[in-house]
């Protein structure tokens, strides 16, 4: 995307699915804000999980509140 920080190229990244009309928040999918702890709920449940990095409790929290941004 010919940027030199990383919050220029997530910036550049959202710009580019957005042109394509791609969601990149919930909101955007109709979602509503307080759906959060019930989302949160399951995610806990499932235990999710990254594959390089091991997600707790607060990290998915984190996480999903800024799907909500």
């Amino acid at each position: 995307f010919g940027t030199t920080t990383t919050a220029k190229t997530i910036d550049a990244l959202d710009d580019f699915f957005g042109a394509l009309g791609c969601p990149t928040k919930l909101p955007e999918t109709g979602l509503k804000k307080a759906k959060k702890k019930e989302i949160l709920d399951l995610m806990n449940k499932n235990s999710i999980t990254g594959s390089n990095y091991k997600l707790k409790a607060k990290d998915r929290d984190a996480i999903l509140e800024l799907m909500f941004v």
